[in-house]
């Protein structure tokens, strides 16, 4: 009986055994499983991991191809570049010496402008001088006895030298502008005197056209003034010739009207005025 229980004993104790061996044996399948699974995860990570190296990889070879493609089209623009500095420093070449040439053009240019304002001062000077010597015999002719058929044509000789000696004035005056040397030569001048010259130059011009050529001096003026009577003459003959040859009917009028008097000196307007086109 004692036998019995102790093998009755050892068969429970064989059984907790069993049990607890296939206790260990489901844990141990559960835990292959849980292996299995990992396994399964970490595979699928590798081939997540090997798909994004592969994209990895067809991005640096689409970069590389880009990165290519910009140093041949930098290689390009900098022989362009090359290209067209090239073409910068030819034109600037032909520039340059487009520039000397101009610069001898110049030269030349001002040379012969030069020598044309001398030609024009010296043949001026040439000319006026017999010219204000043929002025001296007219006016000391119109000293003398001559009769009223003489007298007008004595008048025409003497209108048509002054206005040639204008001419004359105007080349030489010009000369002068061109040098630099210029300058007002002032002397006591009448200015109604000097408008009345104005009209008797350009009197027989004026009827031959059937116009009314008048002046008209401001009776306020002073009786002499200070000016460049043969500059101030020039502008008026200037504008009264203009003034005729645009003027087909009707009058030319020469007029000076006072404006003020300041600081001992009397501010004047000179003016013309037509009933023609106008300048």
């Amino acid at each position: 009986k004692v036998r019995a229980d102790e093998e009755k004993v050892r068969a429970e104790k064989e059984k907790v055994i069993a049990d607890e061996a296939k206790l260990i044996a489901e844990e141990a399948k559960v835990i292959a499983d849980e292996e299995k699974v990992r396994a399964e995860e970490a595979k699928v990570i590798a081939d997540e991991a090997k798909l994004i190296a592969e994209k990895e990889k067809v991005r640096a070879d689409e970069a590389k191809l880009i990165a290519e493609e910009a140093h041949r089209a930098l290689n390009i623009e900098k022989e362009n570049v090359e290209k067209i500095n090239l073409a910068l420093n030819i034109e600037k070449v032909k520039a340059d010496q487009a520039n000397r040439a101009l610069n001898i053009e110049k030269v030349k240019a001002e040379e012969a402008n030069h020598a044309k304002d001398s030609f024009l001062a010296i043949m001026s000077h040439e000319i006026r001088t017999p010219l204000a010597g043929m002025l001296g015999m007219l006016e000391l002719l119109s000293l003398t006895n001559i009769d009223k058929e003489q007298r007008p044509t004595l008048d025409a000789a003497w209108d048509s030298g002054r206005g040639l000696l204008r001419i004359v004035n105007d080349i030489l005056d010009w000369s002068k502008i061109e040098e630099g040397r210029l300058e007002l030569s002032l002397h006591p001048t009448s200015i109604d005197q000097l408008l009345r010259e104005v009209i008797n130059t350009y009197s027989s011009v004026a009827s031959s056209k059937s116009l009314i050529l008048w002046q008209h001096s401001d009776p306020r003026l002073s009786t002499v003034h200070m000016v460049d009577a043969l500059r101030l003459s020039q502008i008026l003959n200037n504008l009264v010739s203009n003034a005729i040859k645009f003027t087909q009917q009707g009058e030319v009028e020469v007029r000076a009207k006072l404006l003020e008097k300041n600081y001992g000196g009397e501010r004047i307007l000179f003016s013309v005025k037509d009933t023609g086109i106008g300048i």
